[in-house]
């Protein structure tokens, strides 16, 4: 519940920032929320702080899906659009099924907390990736409508 709600909010506050905002920058300040929160749940040390990180986690995520899909409306070519989206859900459902595979052996191993804390690394390189990525890159403003007539 704390995941989903962080996820509302997440998700209407990127419609703001990037109404006003590069949505490069807004996925990179989402994916590093997102690590953050993750991050925050392996080192709780009171259920209070999980909700916390749950919801700081979800908040990311509400932002950087909004802004990827903007990104993705700016970024290409309607023709493509659906292949490059059916490639992105792929790699995103393939890494999920390769984590239930996983899953068993890393909480042997590493304990709840570890497996939480090597979620959180992973959420920071990723962003590290893509802060790069913004710094170096940025997306399309939104060209203008023409004018409707009559």
């Amino acid at each position: 519940s704390a995941c989903g709600l962080g996820m509302l909010g997440g998700s209407y506050v990127a419609g703001r920032l990037t109404a006003r905002r590069d949505p490069l920058h807004v996925f990179a300040f989402g994916s590093a929320a997102f690590g953050l929160g993750i991050g925050l749940v392996a080192l709780a040390p009171a259920f209070p702080v999980v909700l916390a990180g749950l919801a700081l986690s979800g908040a990311g995520n509400g932002l950087f899906g909004t802004a990827e899909m903007l990104i993705y409306q700016r970024s290409l070519d309607n023709r493509v659009m659906g292949r490059v989206r059916a490639a992105a859900v792929s790699v995103l459902n393939g890494t999920y099924a390769l984590s239930m595979v996983c899953a068993g052996e890393l909480l042997h191993g590493l304990g709840v907390r570890g497996v939480f804390a090597l979620g959180g690394a992973g959420g920071a390189a990723a962003t590290v990736i893509v802060v790069v990525a913004a710094l170096m890159t940025s997306v399309p403003a939104p060209e203008a409508l023409p004018a409707q007539t009559g």
